[in-house]
């Protein structure tokens, strides 16, 4: 395997999977890979949401949480419950040794990976993917 680039899991380490609105697909396919491939540490993903609808696959990640001790599902509506950072940052003040991947919203991302780093998290260890919305685009009237 030299030569490549990704290091390959490690079963142990903690992950936060931190997302916000249709941040959490890529973010549910990162924890069912990690479970397929048999990810023995902490897994907590937080999904972040406006209103309780966004909150999408909701059953399927109880569900999972219920079925393997170390997943632990935390839904958030933003604004009510605060800002997701500050979600994640109180429960988890120590960062150090865990491996982050974001997605969502691009100014909660950025905010995001700024903050997890200062509490600990190595840079290579945070992995951002920020959705930016959609160009408009106009039909061309010929």
């Amino acid at each position: 395997r030299r030569g490549r680039s990704k290091e390959p899991g490690r079963a142990e380490q903690p992950l936060l999977l931190i997302g916000t609105g249709t941040g959490l697909a890529p973010l549910y396919g990162i924890l069912r890979n990690a479970l397929e491939q048999g990810h023995t540490g902490p897994i907590h993903l937080f999904h972040g949401a406006l209103r309780v609808e966004g909150l999408y696959l909701r059953d399927e990640l109880a569900q999972l949480a219920k079925a393997h001790a170390n997943v632990e599902y935390i839904p958030s509506i933003l604004g009510s419950d605060g800002p997701i950072d500050q979600v994640v940052l109180k429960r988890f003040p120590k960062l150090a040794g865990a491996r982050a991947f974001l997605c969502g919203d691009p100014a909660i991302v950025q905010s995001l990976k700024k903050k997890l780093f200062l509490g600990g998290i190595d840079l290579r260890d945070i992995h951002a993917d920020a959705f930016l919305p959609a160009a408009e685009t106009r039909p061309t009237g010929n």
